[in-house]
């Protein structure tokens, strides 16, 4: 009865020792798997273009070289494309031999104008309008508004942006569309897919002024030139019916709304600059920091541009490595 007793007693701590030296076993194997597999890899930091990571809805081109507006701005960007070149293309392949043969010159200075009017818009839609660069989130809640006084004396109000986080100067405003802080903020023109601002505000008005113009050059010659040299169109068939009259009487009709329509928003535009106001501001009633003739017309784009599209900035790369993991299967 003793022995029995002695091997029942001796069973359940025989048992207990086995699992242990399994459960032993099996720690011991996952700590080799886990020191045998590949540690994790550390984040690391590489450069980059800024425009790459820029934190805008722009567009960037060339390498980040030009810039424009957002994505949405393509469907009007577009319209406003076709209304430049339908009537330049229209008037080249009606009259352009005509004129071209029969008065040198003036065809010469027609080709100028459109020149000019092509030029003026690339230089508008792709010229950064005056974007101010970006600060990082204060540590502490700033003031909305701020008092700063400059080397002359004077004492110049500026507003905190909570999503650009800088303290922007009075006529600056933030785009909604770019998402961006515009220096001397005139309007967002989704024809042109850019910001008018003070660095590409003097191309805008020279775009609208060269289109007026060479619009009114079409009509000189169509109404006033050619009766006078007794020129007739060049004969443009389709199905046999020549289109020629019909295309030459719309395209007057089109250039006298067209000059009508832009000489009026470009009447309104030389107002402002005359005045030293943006839109913004004379819509808002605002005129507390008037610019002189000089300041608002000149080529502002010449100025340096406060943003570096294509500085190297440092990014954080942090890939995905796979870590081991203990199942219950192996204990």
């Amino acid at each position: 009865a003793t022995a029995s007793l002695s091997n029942e007693t001796e069973a359940p701590t025989t048992l207990t020792g086995a699992l242990s030296q399994r459960a032993t076993a099996a720690l011991a194997t996952s700590a080799a798997a886990l020191a045998a597999a590949p540690a994790p890899a550390a984040s690391f930091v590489r450069l980059v273009r800024a425009y790459t990571v820029w934190r805008s809805k722009n567009t960037f081109c060339c390498w980040g070289h030009l810039m424009t507006g957002p994505t949405e701005d393509v469907g009007p960007n577009s319209c406003a494309w076709l209304l430049i070149a339908l009537p330049i293309v229209v008037f080249t392949v009606m009259w352009g031999p005509v004129f071209f043969t029969a008065h040198l010159r003036y065809w010469v200075f027609v080709n100028l104008s459109f020149v000019s009017v092509i030029f003026w818009f690339l230089v508008t839609s792709f010229t950064d309008p005056g974007i101010l660069p970006r600060g990082e989130p204060p540590k502490t809640p700033p003031q909305a508004v701020r008092y700063r006084t400059v080397e002359n004396g004077d004492q110049l109000r500026e507003f905190w942006c909570y999503t650009c986080n800088i303290y922007r100067p009075e006529g600056a405003s933030h785009c909604r569309d770019c998402d961006n802080c515009v220096l001397d903020f005139d309007h967002h023109c989704p024809f042109t897919r850019n910001c008018i601002g003070a660095r590409n505000y003097s191309s805008f008005i020279l775009f609208l002024t060269s289109t007026n113009f060479g619009l009114a050059l079409i009509l000189v010659g169509l109404l006033i030139l050619a009766p006078s040299f007794h020129l007739t169109v060049m004969p443009i068939r389709f199905a046999g019916i020549d289109l020629g009259g019909l295309l030459n009487a719309m395209l007057i009709v089109y250039s006298i709304l067209l000059v009508v329509l832009l000489g009026l928003f470009n009447g309104y535009h030389l107002s402002l600059v005359v005045a030293g106001l943006t839109t913004r501001e004379h819509l808002k009633g605002k005129d507390i920091r008037k610019r002189g003739l000089c300041d608002r017309f000149r080529c502002a784009a010449c100025d340096a541009s406060q943003i570096k599209p294509r500085q190297l900035v440092e990014v954080e790369n942090k890939p995905n490595v796979p870590i081991p993991v203990i199942s219950m299967s192996q204990l």
